[in-house]
């Protein structure tokens, strides 16, 4: 089990202008150093003290930190959390992946919910990107039809490999022109080459996507 160990660390040396968290001494008593700190009430403030208050052991008052951090951070979330049958491990960041997933299926296995931001052709292409998501998620999850494709469809990956790679070369293209095609054929089964390129969101404006191409994962042998 990794419990929020070093997210508590992150979470207590980047908050604490946002967040009140105690500073204790090394007495017993654990007394508070800065009652007369601003305290910011904001909602995310509430929401982000709630949230790592939760983590915490019950008793973290009575604990030393100095002592015995670990607990006193991470005995709440120690608590909540147990393994599942099929987990040989489990953490923050597996749990934020899992809740991720949980909420797409919901987004791809309920109707299609209109953007009031969207308008005109911007609603229609929204509406399409919508349709094309849900047929990848269909083509994905139904199990009947791909156990009945059985391994065709890499049976076809295979034999196209070998028109792509023949043992003698038969057409009339040049290097470069083969070379080009090989390149195509890989990236569309999402191997890397010389030269990569995806969609992702604009650095300066998230909401915006952007096509970026770049140097591959792939090099010239010597």
């Amino acid at each position: 089990m990794r419990p929020p160990i070093f997210t508590a660390l992150f979470a207590l040396g980047t908050s604490a202008a946002y967040v009140p968290v105690p500073i204790y001494d090394k007495g017993p008593l654990h007394k508070r150093q800065n009652d007369s700190a601003e305290v910011c009430q904001m909602e995310a403030c509430k929401m982000a003290a709630k949230m790592y208050l939760s983590n915490f052991a019950s008793n973290y008052r009575e604990i030393d930190p100095c002592t015995n951090f670990d607990v006193m951070v991470c005995g709440g979330w120690r608590e909540k959390n147990e393994f599942r049958p099929d987990q040989s491990s489990i953490g923050t960041l597996q749990q934020m992946d899992e809740r991720s997933e949980a909420i797409l299926r919901t987004i791809m296995e309920a109707p299609y919910q209109s953007n009031n931001s969207y308008a005109g052709q911007n609603l229609t292409l929204d509406r399409q990107n919508f349709d094309k998501m849900i047929s990848v998620y269909k083509a994905c999850t139904d199990l009947d039809a791909l156990k009945a494709r059985g391994l065709k469809p890499l049976q076809d990956v295979i034999d196209n490999f070998k028109d792509q790679y023949p043992v003698e070369k038969a057409t009339n293209k040049t290097d470069v022109e083969e070379l080009t095609d090989i390149m195509l054929w890989l990236t569309q089964y999402g191997v890397s080459t010389f030269v990569g390129a995806g969609v992702s969101a604009d650095d300066k404006e998230p909401d915006t996507q952007v096509v970026s191409i770049g140097a591959g994962g792939k090099t010239l042998a010597k």
